[in-house]
C-alpha cells in the first residue's frame, strides 16, 4: 500500500474516532475505527489491557472514552494531532497537547527510552510519557496547583476530565 493511502486511512480512523463520537460501538465497528482485527481487540479487552462492557446480548461494546483511550495506546500523540489538525484544539484538553521540549540526558538514559520505545513499536517521547504517565495520576491534584487543567489532561478522555463530548 502506497504511504499516502496509510496516511489517509489512519487520518480516517482518528478523525472518525475524536470528531464524531457515538455512545458506544460494537467490537467490530471499534476494530474497524482503530484498523485492528476484531480477534486482537477482543484479546486485549478480555486480558484486561482495555475496558468495555457486554451488553444484554453478550456482544462486548465499548463507549466513546473506552475508544479513545484504546486509540491513545495505538497511536502517538504526534499521529493524532497530525490527523486532527486544527481540530486538536477543540479535541484535547490544553495540556494533552503535544510540546517540544529540549533535554540533556546521559546517553544510558537515552538508550534505554529507545529500547522501551522499540520494544511498544513507538517513539522515545511516548516511552516517556509511559514512564511518567503513573507519577503524574499519583500526583495529579498536587500537580493540578501548578498548572491548572493537569488533571483534565492526564485523565482525558475519562471522567473526571474536563468533559469535551
Amino acid at each position: 500500500m502506497h504511504a499516502t493511502a496509510i496516511f489517509s486511512k489512519k487520518r480516517w480512523q482518528v478523525r472518525n474516532i475524536f470528531l464524531f463520537p457515538r455512545e458506544f460501538y460494537s467490537l467490530r465497528d471499534a476494530s474497524k475505527r482503530l484498523g485492528l482485527a476484531p480477534g486482537v481487540l477482543r484479546r486485549d479487552i478480555e486480558t484486561g489491557r482495555f475496558q468495555a462492557y457486554r451488553n444484554s446480548d453478550g456482544e462486548w461494546r465499548l463507549t466513546w472514552r473506552q475508544l479513545v483511550s484504546v486509540a491513545l495506546s495505538r497511536w502517538t500523540l504526534a499521529e493524532i494531532e497530525t490527523a486532527l489538525g486544527d481540530d486538536t484544539l477543540a479535541i484535547l484538553p490544553e495540556l494533552a497537547r503535544s510540546q517540544t521540549l529540549e533535554l540533556t540526558l546521559p546517553k544510558y538514559v537515552i538508550a534505554m527510552l529507545t529500547v522501551l520505545a522499540a520494544e511498544a513499536n513507538g517513539d522515545v517521547s511516548s516511552a516517556l510519557v509511559r514512564l511518567l504517565e503513573p507519577i503524574a495520576r499519583e500526583g495529579a491534584e498536587r500537580f493540578e496547583t501548578a498548572a491548572p487543567g493537569f488533571a483534565s489532561a492526564v485523565f482525558f478522555p475519562h471522567e473526571g476530565a474536563e468533559d469535551r463530548r
